[in-house]
């Protein structure tokens, strides 16, 4: 059986803005491909295999460099991907871990971001005492120009290699927050980079419904 997803909600003000579900993206795959023919045969089974799809989303990971899983496979031959959080979570953890003058990195519960929307934990990361990463922090806690600190953001940006949201909370301490939303759509791009096997790529878009008067 396949099964069509949507999702209903509120509608954004002034109903102008498009808005689509963080963190998972729907993909068609190129016919005669070998995710085609898992697709194939993952649809045979009821419910439908997954399963079989795991090389694909494997392969897709290591082209795009984002954690991905298959979610649910839908009509018309779209399959549903998803952000695997867990697994980004922790590999944002451990390369934050090879950085000398990190002390700890904790995972915590992020504010709660809807239904059906991936949760990813906030990064509560500490610093040791007097490193260039505690005087930038401090910089920014004392009100300074954001020089510094700018380039610290930067430089975790590029060290983890996502789009993030840093803010300091105490001295050589940062929380931070992936941003789910961007990534999504560095992750479409990224995928019809792929065209050996994606062949269409296209945001799960939030369907609103408009208020009566």
């Amino acid at each position: 059986m396949l099964f069509s997803v949507f999702v209903v909600s509120a509608a954004v003000a002034g109903g102008q803005q498009s808005q689509y579900v963080p963190g998972e993206v729907m993909v068609k795959f190129q016919v005669g491909s070998e995710a085609s023919a898992a697709l194939s045969q993952a649809i045979l089974a009821t419910p439908p295999n997954l399963e079989l799809l795991v090389p694909t989303t494997q392969l897709l990971t290591e082209k795009t460099g984002i954690p991905l899983r298959a979610k649910q496979i839908l009509s018309g031959g779209w399959v549903l991907i998803a952000v695997d959080a867990n697994a980004l979570t922790q590999r944002a953890i451990t390369q934050l871990h090879k950085r000398d003058t990190v002390t700890g990195v904790e995972a915590k519960a992020g504010e709660p971001k809807g239904v059906g929307i991936p949760e990813m934990k906030d990064l509560a990361v500490s610093f040791l005492p007097g490193s260039p990463e505690s005087g930038a922090i401090d910089d920014k806690l004392a009100g300074a120009q954001d020089g510094r600190f700018s380039e610290l953001v930067s430089d975790l940006a590029k060290t983890l290699d996502l789009p993030l949201h840093i803010k300091a909370d105490k001295p050589a301490h940062l929380i931070i927050q992936i941003d789910l939303r961007e990534l999504t759509a560095l992750l479409s791009q990224r995928l019809k980079a792929v065209p050996a096997v994606i062949d269409s790529v296209q945001l799960n878009y939030i369907m609103t419904i408009m208020p009566t008067e």
